[in-house]
């Protein structure tokens, strides 16, 4: 049995700053664990509120703009089918100036002129020049010279290259170049035609552009006028061709320039 003074030491020693004993346990005082008890169950509780309702509306508020981006600007890829996907581009005008559109260039063909034989001339020669112009443009030999003389109180004539009867002939109209005249079956007409062929051979080569009409002396005979001619063609311009045709339906002859002249039957007579 311990004496007062023993118990006195004892209690002295527990409050001292010594380590206790091992195996020894503090004494906790039961108001104290109570309070630690409601602490643990108020912080447990608080945990689950936030868990449950403000990291769900954090979650979603982050995601929601992620989302909308999705879905307004795709992100190449695969889709469900496995197929990769594409993406167009937003911006569909060229990177460059597109040039204003232009003509298909489908015009009729312009007639042939594959000899010195022109709608607007021949040679060196232009419709519209005077006879001092078509002497001076003519270089070769021999040189031009004129057909006889105007007959009186006419202001229309002639300018040939020499005396030969089939070279072409030139006709003149108050001193301007107006119209030729051929008979050479060697010199190719604009277009293709030329003396010695069938009228059908003509109609063929111009057709669409012809008007046939009797002609004036012989019986069964006929002029084929072709207009539409010069000018690159396409039946703008204003030159005109006139082929001779007679009786047995061959070409004899044949003329080229502008109206009226170029339908003179008796030329300058």
């Amino acid at each position: 049995m311990r004496t007062p003074a023993q118990t006195g030491m004892l209690r002295s020693q527990s409050n001292a700053p010594y380590p206790l004993p091992v195996g020894a346990r503090p004494a906790v005082p039961a108001a104290a664990l109570a309070a630690m008890l409601a602490a643990a169950v108020l912080l447990v509780g608080c945990q689950r509120h936030d868990d449950g309702g403000d990291a769900d509306a954090i979650v979603d508020a982050t995601d929601a703009p992620a989302a909308s981006a999705d879905a307004a600007a795709p992100v190449p890829g695969d889709d469900d089918d496995g197929a990769p996907q594409q993406t167009l581009a937003l911006d569909d005008q060229p990177a460059e100036d597109v040039p204003p559109a232009t003509a298909s260039g489908l015009q009729p063909p312009p007639s042939r002129e594959t000899g010195p034989a022109r709608v607007d001339g021949y040679g060196p020669l232009r419709i519209g020049m005077t006879a001092e112009q078509m002497r001076a443009a003519w270089t070769e030999q021999p040189a031009l010279a004129a057909i006889g003389e105007p007959a009186e109180g006419s202001n229309c004539h002639y300018l040939r290259a020499g005396s030969g009867g089939e070279s072409p002939a030139f006709m003149l109209e108050d001193d301007r170049f107006v119209r030729y005249d051929v008979s050479d079956p060697d010199i190719e007409a604009p277009g293709g035609g030329r003396v010695g062929v069938q009228g059908d051979a003509i109609r063929a080569l111009y057709a669409g552009r012809y008007e046939a009409m009797p002609h004036k002396y012989v019986e069964g005979g006929q002029y084929l006028r072709v207009t539409g001619l010069g000018a690159g063609d396409a039946g703008g311009g204003d030159g005109v061709l006139v082929f001779v045709v007679d009786a047995d339906g061959r070409v004899s002859a044949w003329r080229a320039g502008r109206a009226p002249q170029v339908d003179y039957v008796e030329g300058c007579s």
